[in-house]
């Protein structure tokens, strides 16, 4: 269900999961099923913030081999009180200032869901502002060891609603991303083990 321009609204009961392709065999469901193969270190967790009333909230770069391909990714991950876990991220690909997305996670039935924001900041000089509802916040950051690569640092924030704008500007105020999202509704959650997420697409 497609949420907004660029928007994709998913929702998972009892956590994350993956749908299995049914039928006979393909290429496509070959590659579908090829394991990720993580590079040494390649998994490692660069923040970590408690989510009051729900558990913690970390931040992964992943440097893996797909497909003899290397890829970079960042993701943010809820580990809530209760056991239950939920997971989302980027792939960082081109050169763009800021490589983002973002995602909700739900505290219980009934409550609405909050947003993480996630993605790689190439410049750490840089600022990122997202705006929802009026107001606006600054995305806290966090290095990235060396050896992944990754070419810039983390930068996240948790929101209470869906993003709407997002900017980065240099130390001297000159701006040099900016995309508009549009408003996105809030979406409640219907039970206490779900979890929802707003996707931005790439």
């Amino acid at each position: 269900m497609v949420a907004a321009s660029g928007l994709l609204l998913l929702l998972a009961l009892g956590g994350c999961g993956g749908a299995g392709a049914r039928g006979g065999a393909s290429s496509d469901v070959a590659a579908i099923s090829e394991p990720v193969r993580y590079l040494p270190g390649g998994l490692r967790t660069v923040a970590r913030r408690p989510l009051p009333g729900v558990g913690h909230l970390s931040i992964v770069a992943k440097r893996y081999r797909f497909q003899r391909h290397v890829y970079l990714e960042l993701d943010y991950r809820v580990e809530r009180s209760d056991g239950a876990a939920g997971e989302s991220g980027v792939r960082v690909e081109g050169t763009a200032p800021l490589s983002w997305t973002f995602g909700g996670y739900c505290a219980g039935a009934g409550a609405d869901a909050s947003v993480v924001v996630v993605g790689l900041l190439r410049d750490p000089r840089d600022s990122v502002l997202v705006y929802a509802h009026g107001r606006s916040r600054r995305l806290q950051t966090a290095p990235i060891p060396a050896y992944l690569q990754a070419g810039g640092v983390a930068a996240f924030t948790v929101l209470d609603q869906p993003p709407e704008r997002i900017v980065v500007r240099t130390r001297e105020g000159r701006t040099v991303m900016s995309e508009d999202l549009g408003r996105v509704g809030q979406t409640s959650c219907s039970g206490p083990s779900s979890l929802s997420y707003f996707v931005k697409k790439s």
